[in-house]
């Protein structure tokens, strides 16, 4: 199914499909980099439509919120990579809008602004 659609959009297609993804991307990594205790540990790599952030906290928590008010947030990186608790991996695709990533920063920002409660 990836060859066929990638032969119907043909080279300008699949060139301004890239675009869109790459753009996507990059207004990502702007708006998150954006928040107070947020990083990018590889920011000055290149990336297509995926990055890693680095939270304040917990991933897991971080995706927890984000979920409570309807966001898909990303993948949990220590589901992979046990010793990095708060690296959360963010995708875009050329189908996510400016206003969501910006809906995206806004709530990691308000998440990041909570103090955890000791136990």
């Amino acid at each position: 199914m990836g060859a066929m659609h990638m032969s119907l959009l043909g080279p300008e297609g699949l060139e301004h499909l890239a675009t869109r993804n790459m753009s996507a991307c990059i207004l990502a990594k702007q708006k998150l980099a954006e928040i107070e205790g947020i990083t990018l540990p590889h920011f000055a790599g290149s990336h297509f439509n995926e990055f890693v952030v680095e939270l304040p906290k917990s991933a897991a928590n971080c995706l927890n919120y984000l979920d409570s008010v309807g966001i898909i947030g990303g993948f949990d990186l220590s589901r992979w990579y046990p010793t990095q608790g708060n690296w959360l991996l963010v995708s875009v695709t050329d189908q996510t809008k400016a206003e969501e990533i910006e809906l995206l920063a806004a709530h990691i920002a308000v998440w990041s602004a909570i103090k955890e409660v000791a136990a």
